[in-house]
């Protein structure tokens, strides 16, 4: 599919900010670029360390005060770790060093892949600081990484089960967190 002149026809992973622009990671690209919500050309915001192994920037995620964005660095060493990018100063910070698919939760959350199970963690978006140790909320079934799967920023996820078509569509968890009793409705608790 032809998104436009200079946008990669495979991305892998995009992201929409506060004042429009779009960041994504894109297959056979050296990293993440930003498209200006202003309109013009993509601008590369990332530039892969190849002497590290890297191979890809991929599944950016705008954090909710627009100036920083976490995303998956691939690597031919690890199984990957998540990063994120301060984008005025275009400096990289690890987040999580073995991880994928990073997801910011309203309420100071960080949820990611390792492997095949979905972990939770206390982050302050501000800082870029994880707090605590991750916890598994959800199982490979569940994984966000599977098309079958939808995450949305306050905390809810939707999906189907099995190989069969998507209809009916069902709820399968909602992830509400409660900073105070550390609960999370339907059994899960950290």
């Amino acid at each position: 599919m032809n998104l436009g002149p200079g946008i990669p026809s495979a991305v892998h992973g995009a992201s929409w900010g506060l004042e429009g622009d779009i960041v994504m990671g894109a297959v056979g690209t050296p990293g993440l670029y930003r498209l200006p919500a202003a309109g013009g050309g993509l601008d590369a915001i990332t530039s892969l360390d190849e002497d590290t192994g890297e191979n890809a920037h991929t599944s950016p995620e705008f954090l909710p005060n627009g100036k920083a964005v976490l995303f998956t660095v691939a690597s031919n060493v690890t199984s990957g770790r998540i990063e994120a990018l301060d984008l005025e100063s275009r400096s990289r910070r690890t987040i999580i060093a073995k991880g994928s698919v990073p997801r910011y939760i309203e309420g100071g959350y960080l949820v990611y892949c390792d492997g095949d199970v979905l972990n939770a963690v206390h982050f302050d978006a501000e800082t870029l600081g994880v707090t605590g140790s991750p916890v598994p909320v959800l199982n490979a079934e569940l994984s966000p990484t599977s098309p079958r799967r939808r995450r949305e920023r306050n905390g809810q996820f939707a999906g189907w089960t099995g190989m069969a078509s998507p209809s009916p569509f069902r709820w399968t968890s909602r992830l509400m967190i409660r900073p105070a009793s550390r609960r999370m409705k339907d059994g899960w608790h950290w």
